[in-house]
């Protein structure tokens, strides 16, 4: 979809984050609880399952539809690792946990590998938690609705992220429990770690001795490139930026509020996608918003608010910005929008 500006009616009910001195960011408090209220789970297994039907290796695919049928929110994941639990409870499995919630489930080797050196499978549980703006979901509380694709080679979710980071690891580690006899497998230590999405926090977090593992290879199966494997990592970091903000009362009577709204973009994980030249909404609606301010100069416009973005490893798909623009400044602001940006910011007045 192309990103527009609309003119908002004084009384419009927004929902914005305003800025203040020091931008202030908030975010919801966590915990490692599962949540109290949950979706009809069962029926949404039955339709999941229709839309996985055909799919191989079917096992796989059949405990990736049960991982989407259970919220896995970063930090809040008790609801997944109490379902891991029962599928080790049920194969007759020692499983243990540390402090962090971080779950280890011990299986024998089996044919000419019951004697072979454990082989430990890793693979996060928590998900990343993007939806588009339109969406009616929470991600505390709803399931993933699976969605097969025409030509049936894709699965996708409808209006939110998948999960198949890592849930398809998890789920390629699940499959290996099922797999018949005969067959040769080394003992296993399926490792499944927590937090991941919000900086590794589990995997930094482990306790070994508490886990009780003793393998010394290790898979981990949150991969990129299918028939690739990766045997080193550059890492990562974080920044913190604090801005400066000043504020001041609009003095303008005759001023409308318009937002420049970004939507509808692919967005994509920050670290895969960021070389592949996708539009971030943040830019495209500061841009838009700050070409506004700088032709109405005459006239002055103002910044009331800006949002975007929810996740720090996910290109913005959304942002909007909130100005305040004189009447005698709009002409100016419609042709700075069309001329400079005008092939994907549309300047609208319902």
């Amino acid at each position: 979809k192309n990103p527009r500006m609309r003119c908002l009616t004084p009384r419009a009910s927004l929902r914005f984050a305003l800025l203040s001195p020091g931008f202030c960011v908030v975010a919801a408090l966590a915990s490692t609880a599962a949540p109290a209220k949950m979706s009809t789970a069962s029926a949404h297994l039955a339709t999941s399952r229709a839309t996985i039907e055909g799919l191989e290796p079917a096992r796989l695919w059949e405990h990736f539809a049960a991982l989407s049928a259970v919220p896995r929110m970063s930090k809040h994941e008790g609801g997944v690792l109490e379902m891991l639990k029962g599928i080790a409870r049920a194969k007759g499995l020692a499983c243990t946990q540390d402090a962090a919630g971080n779950l280890l489930v011990k299986a024998p080797g089996r044919g000419l590998g019951v004697d072979a050196p454990p082989v430990m499978i890793q693979g996060h549980v928590d998900m990343v938690t993007e939806k588009n703006k339109a969406t009616a979901h929470d991600f505390l509380y709803d399931p993933i609705t699976l969605l097969r694709s025409a030509d049936g080679l894709w699965i996708k979710a409808d209006g939110t992220t998948l999960g198949a980071d890592n849930g398809i690891g998890v789920s390629a580690g699940l499959a290996l429990l099922d797999e018949a006899d005969p067959i040769d497998l080394p003992p296993l230590e399926l490792l499944f770690t927590v937090d991941e999405e919000t900086g590794l926090n589990g995997a930094k977090a482990l306790d070994a001795k508490a886990l009780g593992v003793t393998a010394k290879t290790l898979l981990n199966l949150d991969t990129e490139e299918w028939g690739c494997i990766y045997i080193g990592c550059a890492g990562g970091g974080d920044a913190k930026l604090a801005l400066p903000v000043a504020r001041a009362a609009a003095g303008d009577e005759t001023a409308a509020r318009y937002e420049v709204r970004v939507e509808g973009l692919l967005g994509g994980h920050s670290g895969i996608c960021i070389g592949d030249g996708r539009a971030n909404a943040v830019q495209l609606a500061a841009r838009t918003a700050l070409e506004v301010l700088r032709c109405t100069a005459a006239a002055p416009a103002a910044l009331i608010a800006f949002d975007g973005g929810d996740k720090h490893n996910a290109i913005p798909r959304e942002a909007s910005a909130i100005l305040s623009i004189p009447a005698s400044a709009e002409p100016a602001a419609r042709a700075a929008t069309e001329a400079d940006i005008g092939r994907q910011v549309r300047l609208r007045h319902p």
